[in-house]
């Protein structure tokens, strides 16, 4: 669908329906791309959710809340 967006550019809009539909039909049946998804996520929940990561988060977040009182 090709909507008008408030800068006067054309916008086309993908149904999240269909587009989640393509993604796991390409997870089913592309096996490098599955391959670069899996590797992709393991790497980011390192970066992002590694209990190294929540110490440091969480101390800092406790530090801050300390320094408030």
């Amino acid at each position: 669908m090709i909507v008008g967006s408030p800068l006067g550019r054309k916008v086309i809009r993908v149904d999240p329906r269909a587009r989640s539909k393509n993604l796991a039909f390409k997870l089913k049946n592309d096996e490098e791309f599955y391959k670069h998804c899996s590797q992709q996520t393991q790497k980011l929940y390192e970066e992002l959710y590694s209990e190294k990561v929540f110490v440091v988060k969480m101390k800092a977040f406790f530090n801050k809340l300390l320094n408030k009182i």
